[in-house]
């Protein structure tokens, strides 16, 4: 007896049409994700024995899109996106360059030193595009390649404040930023608000395995020189299962270590697409962590239950999710550990994209604007005293830490509704998009964008490591 969870629509990665598709349990509780087109027949990607969680999930869906809306018909892409954006994004991701000074095994952008940078006026015209898309005020993340190894990060910084963009993160790999001193406080003072850091493990072999280099020292100069500059950051950890998948509670206390720099965990899945040549001895492709899982390993590892884990955004529960810890001396801990979904959503508001994107800016920014969706500072306090009201250092002590967990889609389980609701915009020479559907169907279509600008980097070289998987 099959249980229909939802259905859909997906992709045949055959021919590119659209095609209907289902999350179905079979037997013992095991999830499929089966999409049937009618010239290439039935695919189906196992999503592994969690059908409590999908069944869960679903329902979770369901509440949200009975609050907030799927968007129905719209399309606010202009044009921009191969397929339907019906929501603003609550942050926006754009690429400066192509170019890196690492060659890793695993990178989604297929970035080396030897591509190209984007040119002021491509990149200007994209931050036009955004805004077109999305509206001003937006949070906004630069991404590769490597931002970095641009020598003019000066002007992107000032032409973004300029257009009246919010938050600007830059994506990093941390050698610029061990390597110049006052590389952090630079960017400080062009406007930069936050870094969001490249890290993967507290283990150099695993950092070996997964960047081609031994960059645990890189790791720690650049959280020192952060500090020193008092640049809030993100560690992006790329879960790689069974090589890195143990390394939670490590990186987690690594967090505790440095509440001064680090406000925030990405726990990302590794994602077959773009280069993946970590099992590349093997031969064959690794199994990919699904949220319940990562779920599993950080509620194993960390102790942070399930359920205190909530959606971000107005996308699918699927996509993206995220927790808040409270800093204690003894490590932390859950912020409100019996909050629920409708207490959440009350404290989100009417519209969850929009008060994300003053999340990502700081509690300071984002407080004014729960006030406002909870109607006054007195149904707020109302609503959070049960939880934290007899810990007075939840109200005077800044130090938090958010674990978000997103596991990306590839071209097995690509599904057509998370797509068009993504709260994750990419802007690129591709167009305006989301993110995995620019990496699992867009960008291998062409790995490197036709650009006018073209400035090599020197090679670098590391020493002679070997690359292989246990």
């Amino acid at each position: 007896m099959v249980e229909i969870l939802k259905q859909t629509r997906s992709i045949c990665s055959q021919c590119g049409e659209i095609v209907p598709a289902t999350y179905e349990v079979r037997s013992e509780e095991q999830v499929f994700f089966s999409r049937t087109c009618p010239t290439h027949g039935t695919v189906d990607t196992d999503l592994g024995s969690h059908a409590p969680f999908y069944r869960r999930s679903f329902e979770v869906e369901k509440i949200m899109i009975a609050r907030y809306g799927d968007g129905g018909d719209t399309d606010i892409s202009h044009g921009l996106s191969p397929f339907p954006l019906r929501k603003p994004a609550g942050l926006a991701i754009l690429e400066v360059t192509e170019r890196c000074n690492l060659t890793c095994p695993m990178c989604y952008a297929y970035s080396s030193p030897s591509e190209r940078d984007y040119t002021l006026e491509e990149i200007e015209m994209r931050l036009d595009q955004l805004i077109e898309v999305e509206g001003k005020g937006i949070s906004l993340q630069i991404s590769g390649g490597e931002p970095s190894v641009r020598k003019d990060l000066d002007k992107i910084a000032a032409m973004v404040k300029k257009k009246g963009f919010g938050h600007l993160e830059m994506v990093s790999n941390g050698i610029r930023l061990a390597r110049e001193p006052d590389f952090a406080q630079k960017l400080v003072s062009w406007g930069f608000t936050s870094v969001y850091l490249q890290f993967d493990s507290t283990r150099p072999e695993d950092i070996v395995k997964l960047r081609g280099e031994d960059l645990w020292d890189v790791r720690v100069k650049a959280i020192e020189a952060l500090e020193r500059a008092k640049l809030p950051s993100t560690l992006a950890v790329s879960l790689y299962d069974g090589l890195n998948s143990d390394q939670i509670q490590q990186v987690v206390h690594f967090a505790w270590q440095h509440p001064d720099t680090v406000c925030a965990i990405a726990f990302q899945a590794a994602t077959p697409f773009g280069r993946f040549e970590v099992n590349a001895n093997k031969g064959a492709t690794p199994r990919k962590l699904r949220m319940p899982e990562i779920l599993t390993l950080i509620e194993q590892q960390a102790g942070v239950p399930q359920n205190l884990f909530f959606p971000v955004g107005e996308g699918s529960p699927l996509c993206n999710t995220f927790s808040l810890l409270k800093y204690t001396h003894d490590g932390y801990k859950p912020f409100a550990p019996n909050f629920t979904l409708q207490e959440f959503m009350s404290v989100m508001g009417e519209r969850p994209n929009m008060t994300l994107r003053m999340l990502t800016r700081g509690r300071s920014a984002v407080l004014p604007n729960i006030v406002t969706n909870m109607g006054g500072t007195f149904k707020l306090i109302k609503t959070l005293w049960p939880h934290i009201g007899t810990d007075p250092s939840i109200w005077t002590n800044h130090k938090t830490l958010t674990l978000f967990v997103k596991p990306f889609m590839d071209e097995s389980d690509i599904d057509m509704s998370r797509i068009e609701r993504c709260c994750f915009h990419n802007a690129s020479p591709r167009g305006v998009m989301s993110f995995c559907a620019l990496n699992a169907r867009m960008r291998p279509a062409e790995p490197h964008a036709r650009e006018s600008a073209f400035v090599p980097l020197p090679t670098r070289r590391p020493k002679p490591q070997v690359l292989t998987v246990d």
